[in-house]
């Protein structure tokens, strides 16, 4: 394009200088208004750039503009390539680094551009062509590549194609001891844990699409020793190490509702934490960050636009070492706002018309200017019928016939002290270049020396968590702590929170490998594969509100706080933690849902609210404690009562030998509830009496006695009641105990097994109630809830509830639609069970509006069947109170036909149903379990 042209494109902004690159390719000099060359500027030229010229993205069919997704970070857009450039000026020589990679026009994509803090080299992301007629997993994938300056030469950091290969690997970034931190489908460790759960070994997907997620590893800078060190279920995006050698990195957080926010770990995966905006930016309206970078000042720098549209969006300046919301200081106060734009004029991210166009990608220059290589798009207008392009003035804008151009992204100085723009590349049209990164020295990062776990934990596969106390929400306590620890003053059964459930996410296969299982496994058909969980185990919460749990390492795990039964009875944990072999998290208590304290930072909020023992040498108020030998032991000043235990609990093969005795430390799980009572003082009063709920005792009953004498086993048949974990589970918990709770194989038998109506006698034992022929009174529940007498004759469900295993229209069982979702009334009408009718009040009209008249010309009233509320809740047991209050309470036996159901199902049973629901009463728990158990 002539400077003519060029000069009549150039915008009325009150920028030093802002050309509209509609012209003029890669390497071709920018001209000034007096038409000589622009003058070098010796301030900010003396070091080399590195950026990505790549076609602007498009539809093939429809040719639209694609937008940049921040939730696909292994896309494939073709067509990029690798510029080096060795001053930050436009007259700079260029080359194509990666044009000796592929044969000229060979159609790569490059992104993910990071400089070593000496300058002297960088890393980047690069995926091969596609190969012609290859299915999808012979493709290539993003691999991990650094160019040095001092050999000018480019090397794969992964040499070996077999390993290079084995995952999608994007965003490297040193770390200080010049080791690469990358986000990966790898999931080396993962992969790991599912054949040790016996499941396909498999790349997890995202939870709120079907693409495999990447998660944050580590490697040596030779490509050897590659671990993972996060955990998500959904994407762990964008790491960037700051200047105390953590990592700071965006979470797609699908347990978290689809957030996307900053988090921080260790390097070596240690320390999970949310850092920034875990509020402010959730929602998929909200703005995402893309392409974040840090600044000398420890603030992020990043393009704010929505993460699924628009290819560019505004420059934003984050302050997230003051602010952990966009409205909320790290020390929980109001202000703000934390995030500004570095633009002069307003950039709407709903689609409108910048007039200050977008931004696509920026980079903080190192030398303490403040200046930045931006990568940004004027805005401009098109005229279709003159085929020539205009700025976007007033006069322009009011023209008729004017359209938005296509964006043009060129690369740009910007100095946010002006604000000026000077340009630096100019892009053809059609074309961007993006990502600029500029090979400066600085400032290395501190290294962060790895915790030093606990080497026994780390042979035992487990991490620690300690909760200080789980009535602390947000630095307040929400119960007395003094009263329910005190023996003397409350009893275990008064105390609200009881046990600790420890919640596992369960992986997403992807459809290949669903596919590939053979037609007797049922798991993979249900509940689209998403939001199913396992129960790790339960571990009791101390009189005083702490607990102090092992914790399988290495996954990822949310929990719950229960009551004696099995009831949650706080909100959900809405995070996936997770902790490295060896590693011990402490965290003072719980949050709400919108807390104003700052998650994640500790050391900024408010003092816990319960500070353990208030002094050392002497016992919790009213409890003993002894050691192997009987000898009293007493807590440390700052000691809650977790802590206490797990430092003095022994455990003894031989209980009369102190000889036989170990040091137990922190509780393990336990697959069933089980408490007894460590604390009371015998002297006080009498301990409290154990409490537990058995998966043993699914299938106790109070008649089998009866029926056949000392033969009870013999001449009675039950259906079959399975425990949903394994027999060696039962007795003793390792890291790979799983409860996994499939409504066919462990809830429908519920309904299935024989039951046969009890009554205490005067000794107040059970005993069999017979009819007047003398035969038991079976209340089984598939015998009244169900259409079909014992005689196949139709017949109400007793309740307008049916628990029969029959297959409904979507192939769950009839008992399960029933249960939790809304259905309608039934009758009988001519021998045959049908949906009730009533009428609405209102009647049949024709087109006109006119009524309808039947034969004897009356009105035709429009009849609607009468919904029956669904008696459960997949919010879980508590939201299913009256359900369970059936069971356990007496029961209004004034309807007619109502039957009472106190104890009708053991404490065992309801114990198994509220934690089905309190997972969220999935069909299936685990995508690869068969149907029936008692057909493997």
């Amino acid at each position: 394009m002539s400077f003519t042209v060029l000069r009549h494109l150039l915008l009325p902004l009150s920028l030093a200088l802002a050309l509209i690159a509609c012209g003029g390719g890669v390497g071709d000099p920018v001209q000034g208004e007096t038409g000589g060359d622009q003058e070098a500027d010796p301030v900010v030229v003396d070091f080399p750039l590195a950026y990505v010229v790549r076609p602007v993205p498009r539809d093939e069919d429809s040719m639209a503009i694609l937008p940049e997704v921040l939730t696909d970070p292994a896309e494939f857009r073709p067509g990029a390539r690798l510029v080096f450039q060795d001053r930050a000026t436009a007259t700079a020589g260029r080359r194509v680094l990666t044009a000796e990679l592929f044969e000229e026009g060979a159609l790569y994509d490059v992104k993910d551009l990071s400089v070593h803090p000496d300058g002297d080299r960088f890393l980047f992301a690069l995926r091969a062509p596609e190969i012609e007629d290859a299915d999808d997993d012979e493709q290539p994938t993003w691999n991990i590549w650094e160019y040095s300056l001092e050999t000018e030469a480019l090397r794969r950091v992964i040499p070996s194609d077999l390993s290079a290969e084995a995952g999608e690997d994007v965003s490297p970034h040193y770390l200080p001891d010049d080791r690469i931190v990358f986000t990966s489908t790898r999931q080396t460790r993962s992969r790991a844990v599912l054949l040790d759960d016996g499941k396909p070994q498999f790349a997890a997907q995202t939870e709120n699409d079907n693409q495999a997620a990447l998660v944050l590893h580590v490697m040596d800078g030779d490509g050897r020793n590659i671990e993972q060190v996060s955990y998500n279920q959904s994407h762990d995006l964008q790491p960037l190490v700051r200047d105390d050698g953590r990592i700071l990195f965006s979470r797609w957080d699908g347990f978290g509702r689809g957030r996307i926010s900053l988090y921080r770990l260790n390097p070596d995966g240690t320390t999970l934490a949310p850092e920034y905006g875990y509020h402010s930016l959730s929602g998929d309206d909200t703005p995402a960050l893309f392409s974040p970078q840090l600044m000398r000042d420890g603030q992020l720098l990043a393009i704010a636009k929505p993460r699924e549209d628009l290819l560019g969006g505004d420059l934003v300046k984050v302050d997230i070492t003051a602010f952990v919301e966009a409205e909320q200081t790290i020390e929980g106060d109001d202000g703000g706002p934390a995030q500004t734009s570095l633009a002069e004029q307003p950039i709407p991210l709903n689609g409108d018309l910048s007039r200050a166009g977008l931004y696509h990608s920026a980079y903080p220059m190192q030398d303490g200017s403040e200046r930045l290589l931006v990568s940004w798009s004027p805005c401009r207008l098109s005229l279709p019928e003159e085929e020539r392009l205009v700025p976007c003035t007033d006069d322009w804008l009011a023209t008729d016939g004017t359209e938005p151009a296509p964006p043009v992204f060129g690369l740009w100085v910007f100095d946010p002290q002006g604000p000026t723009q000077q340009p630096v590349v100019l892009a053809e049209e059609d074309q961007m270049v993006t990502e600029p990164v500029a090979l400066e020295p600085r400032p290395r990062p501190g290294f962060q020396e790895p915790v030093v776990p606990d080497a026994d934990w780390v042979n035992e596969g487990v991490g620690v968590l300690h909760i200080q106390n789980v009535y602390d929400l947000d630095g307040t306590l929400t119960e007395e702590v003094d009263t329910l620890m005190d023996p003397a003053q409350t009893n275990a059964e008064d105390r609200p929170a009881r046990f600790l459930r420890l919640i596992k996410a369960v992986s997403r296969p992807d459809n290949n490998t669903l596919n590939d299982q053979d037609d007797e496994v049922f798991g993979n058909r249900f509940n689209a594969n998403r939001g199913l969980r396992e129960i790790l185990g339960y571990v009791p919460i101390e009189p005083d509100g702490s607990v102090m749990t092992k914790v399988p390492a290495d996954v990822a795990f949310s929990f719950d706080v229960v009551d004696e039964e099995g009831t949650r009875i706080m909100p959900q944990h809405r995070n996936w933690l997770q902790l490295r072999p060896g590693e011990q998290r402490q965290c003072a208590g719980c949050h709400t849902g919108n807390s104003q304290v700052p998650h994640g930072h500790p050391d900024r909020g408010p003092a816990p609210a319960y500070s353990g023992a208030e002094t050392t040498g002497q016992p919790f108020p009213n409890t003993l404690r002894t050691d192997a030998f009987g000898t009293p032991v007493f807590p440390e000043m700052g000691e809650t009562m977790a802590q206490f235990d797990a430092r003095i609990a022994v455990e003894c093969s031989n209980p009369d030998d102190p000889g036989t005795c170990t040091e137990r430390g922190p509780r393990e799980p336990n697959v069933n509830i089980h408490y007894v009572d460590v604390w009371t003082d015998p002297a006080v009063r009498a301990p409290d009496a154990a409490h537990q709920r058995l998966y043993s005792a699914l299938a106790a009953d109070r008649y089998r006695e009866y029926v056949n004498g000392d033969n009870a086993d013999e001449g009675l048949t039950v259906s079959p009641t399975y425990p949903p974990t394994t027999e060696g589970c039962l007795t003793q918990w390792t890291p790979q105990c799983r409860i996994i709770i499939n409504y066919e194989n462990h809830i429908q038998p519920l309904w299935d097994r024989t039951r046969l109506l009890t009554e205490n006698n005067e000794e107040g034992a059970a005993e069999l109630v017979l009819d007047g022929l003398g035969e038991p009174i079976d209340h089984t529940c598939i015998g009244c809830h169900t259409r079909f007498g014992p005689d196949n004759e139709p017949q109400l469900p007793a309740g307008q509830l049916e628990l029969v295993s029959d297959a409904a229209g979507g192939g769950e069982m009839v008992s399960y639609e029933e249960l939790l979702n809304r259905d309608n009334e039934v009758t009988i009408v001519d021998g045959a069970v049908v949906d009730l009718l009533v009428e609405t009040g209102e009647f049949q009209t024709d087109e006109e509006g006119e009524l309808v008249l039947d034969e004897n010309g009356e009105p035709i009233p429009i009849l609607a069947p009468v919904p029956v509320q669904a008696p459960l809740s997949r919010g879980g047991a508590a939201a299913s109170a009256a359900f369970f209050a059936r069971f356990t309470q007496e029961n209004d036996l004034s309807a007619p036909g109502t039957v009472d159901h106190r104890a009708m199902l053991n404490p065992d049973e309801l114990r198994l149903l509220r934690e089905w629901l309190d997972t969220g009463a999935r069909y299936y728990n685990n995508q690869f379990d068969r149907a029936r158990q008692d057909e493997e």
